[in-house]
């Protein structure tokens, strides 16, 4: 299951950290929030909740092993660190958006693939009606967090105005991740059981769920389209009438006329 899963690789971590490995573990977080910042595929929640998830067990760094308690200071000091990393990526794909503007997409597939045109039109029009508070919001989006970067950087926003509001954003969604991480790891042992004793029913539902979502639309799609084929099928209708009574006078009026003629 792939949230025992997940408990599962969080321990190994912790173990690794607690094998005189912190530096690693918490380097290899740095380094994946960095390049989550400059367009690398990869997820910011993982690492941020592992970090609170590390904090509580071993404290920042490992500098409390097994303690297995919040500590103000420790949980100060993995924020500043992860965050860090965040702006410091988030202010390269700013300078990539003011250095090389839309143009890069051309020269780089995979900047042709995060900057697509719908994305795009969506973060402009943010820019246009909030706009350095774009920033702020983009931080809270996955899917558009590159984008809101990059385009801030082609819309030439002071590089200290840019980090303010994307500081104020991580100030909002770094601490969730943070907290989920150390409650996850305060009721290990609860959460699994919980986990192992709901998952089934909770997978069963969500796929009721999702086929009665499919039903709904494709039921509501049929009459649209019984609809569209009527119209369609009335005005060829019309117009084959209409076509008709063109000729049909047509005719009429080149006989009259060949009469006339006589």
């Amino acid at each position: 299951m792939p949230l025992l899963d997940a408990f599962t690789y969080f321990e190994q971590a912790v173990q690794w950290a607690g094998a005189d490995g912190s530096t690693p573990v918490w380097s290899l977080i740095w380094v994946v929030l960095f390049a989550s910042g400059i367009g690398a595929p990869l997820p910011e929640d993982i690492p941020l909740t592992l970090t609170g998830f590390l904090t509580f067990q071993s404290g920042f760094f490992g500098s409390h092993p097994n303690h297995m308690t919040f500590i103000l200071g420790d949980f100060l000091y993995a924020f500043l660190y992860v965050t860090s990393a965040i702006l410091i990526g988030d202010a390269c794909c700013w300078w990539l958006g003011k250095k090389f503007g839309l143009p890069i997409r051309e020269r780089v597939k995979l900047f042709k693939r995060l900057l697509t045109d719908k994305r795009l039109e969506k973060v402009q029009g943010w820019f246009q009606r909030f706009g350095g508070g774009t920033v702020f919001l983009g931080r809270q989006v996955a899917g558009v967090r590159f984008v809101t970067f990059f385009t801030a950087g082609t819309v030439r926003m002071p590089l200290l105005r840019f980090l303010f509001w994307d500081f104020l954003g991580a100030l909002v969604s770094v601490p969730v991740w943070l907290t989920l991480g150390a409650i996850g790891s305060n009721y290990q042992d609860e959460l699994k059981n919980w986990i192992a004793n709901t998952s089934v029913g909770f997978l069963a539902a969500v796929v009721i769920g999702v086929v009665a979502l499919i039903v709904y639309v494709r039921h509501r799609r049929k009459p649209k389209e019984a609809d569209a084929a009527l119209a369609n099928i009335s005005v060829t209708g019309v117009t084959s009438a209409a076509i008709a009574g063109s000729v049909t006078i047509s005719e009429t009026v080149t006989g009259d006329t060949k009469a006339g003629a006589r």
